[in-house]
């Protein structure tokens, strides 16, 4: 191999390097993105859940035992 064919073949080398970490990079970036969207996706439903548990109403269950306790705090306060 001549001494210009060798300059080529490591330039052809070096621009597929290059090329090669660009696309790495690039799917990197990729993967960082989906991941970031993943998080807030569940970050939403995990919000908009807990509002939802928030915004139950309370059963008469759960009413009566508030009261107690309610109850059972004045009488040892007094």
């Amino acid at each position: 191999m001549s001494g210009r064919n060798q300059q080529n073949a490591r330039g052809s080398f070096r621009l597929a390097l290059a090329l090669g970490q660009a696309e790495s990079r690039r799917m990197r970036a990729n993967l960082i993105r989906v991941g970031l969207s993943v998080a807030a996706l569940i970050v939403g439903l995990a919000k908009g859940n807990a509002e939802e548990q928030a915004a139950k109403p309370e059963t008469p269950e759960a009413r009566q035992a508030r009261l107690f306790k309610k109850f059972e705090s004045t009488l040892s306060n007094a």
